[in-house]
């Protein structure tokens, strides 16, 4: 092939990207405003904005085998981790931090199940750890550049220092 059709073949690749990534971000803008709409207003809002109601269709569907995979999906769902197993501490804490990520509890759950998953035998749970090292990075930023500097020197060496026997599974 040669360079000139070569450099069409991108562009018109590229074109194609931009065109399926801004028809997802619009179906996902689009759900997010209308969280329960109809064939009929979603096919409305597809035409009026431009895009085939088919292809719009395609894409409603692909994003949501793509939220399906991922609820059924994670760590926490290979390892059998459900809300039962989680301190519920640890879960309050982890969906107070993960609804920064989404308004949906069953997506922030998803996503504080798997960090949980991580580690689920370590004495310090994933948000604990978290929330300690938020407040460490807080007072740091309230020290001078050496001070601070020094203080992340000495905990690096004391994570450093700790010995953990390996398992010989």
């Amino acid at each position: 092939m040669d360079t000139a059709r070569m450099a069409g073949s991108l562009r018109r690749y590229a074109r194609r990207m931009k065109a399926e990534r801004e028809l997802r971000e619009a179906v996902t803008d689009f759900f997010l405003s209308h969280p329960e709409p109809s064939d009929k207003e979603f096919h409305e809002w597809a035409e009026g904005h431009g895009f085939d109601k088919h292809e719009a269709e395609e894409e409603a569907y692909k994003l949501a085998t793509l939220m399906s995979q991922f609820l059924r999906g994670g760590r926490a769902n290979t390892a059998g981790i459900t809300v039962a197993d989680a301190d519920p501490d640890e879960l309050a804490a982890g969906m107070e931090v993960e609804a920064e990520h989404s308004p949906d509890t069953g997506t922030q759950e998803r996503i504080v199940l798997d960090h949980i998953a991580e580690a689920p035998d370590s004495p310090l749970g994933y948000y604990e750890g978290l929330l300690l090292l938020e407040s460490l990075r807080e007072k740091l930023a309230g020290l001078d550049g050496d001070e601070a500097a020094d203080i992340i020197a000495k905990f690096k060496a004391l994570v450093e220092d700790i010995e953990v026997e390996e398992d010989d599974d």
